[in-house]
């Protein structure tokens, strides 16, 4: 905010209406001269040195990378992807069951996708079950539509075992 412009904050009329005399117009200007002229020493904050061997806040938050996001469509039919894990999270339209499933790029590399599952799997997939689940032990694979439904199949994965 310029000079100028702090002045004309300062100096408007407030409420009720009304307008500011010219005596206290200059005593205004006079007290924004003042505000403006002291000198006040900056404030820094120094950075805390860490005395653990725990990692910073920052290298934690630049070690996270993006989830990738897939929907059932996404993916190759007959093709089965490992469930990784699972976990039921409350969305804008209810409960919803969400799977990290193990997928290939383009280089070969494997990565993780998360993919909503269908809601008719979330009185299937109890809280216990989710819990309890061993990971990779299921396989998820899509075989088409069937209307305007995904048509899953889940498979026990006997290859990573």
């Amino acid at each position: 905010m310029s000079d100028e412009q702090l002045w004309m904050h300062m100096t408007r009329p407030r409420g009720g209406g009304g307008s500011t005399s010219g005596g206290e117009i200059l005593r205004k200007r006079e007290n924004v001269s003042q505000i403006l002229t002291t000198t006040q020493k900056p404030f820094f904050l120094k950075p805390k040195m860490s005395i653990s061997n725990q990692p910073s806040l920052v290298s934690m938050l630049n070690a996270t990378r993006p989830a990738q996001y897939v929907t059932i469509r996404d993916l190759e039919r007959g093709k089965p992807y490992t469930i990784i894990s699972l976990s039921k999270i409350q969305r804008g339209f209810g409960e919803v069951v969400e799977a990290t499933i193990s997928m290939l790029d383009d280089t070969g590399a494997e990565g993780t996708a998360l993919v909503t599952l269908p809601k008719r799997y979330c009185d299937i997939f109890t809280p216990g079950m989710i819990q309890t689940y061993r990971s990779r032990s299921i396989a998820l694979i899509f075989l088409g539509l069937v209307g305007r439904s995904y048509d899953l199949q889940f498979t026990e994965n006997l290859l990573e075992e």
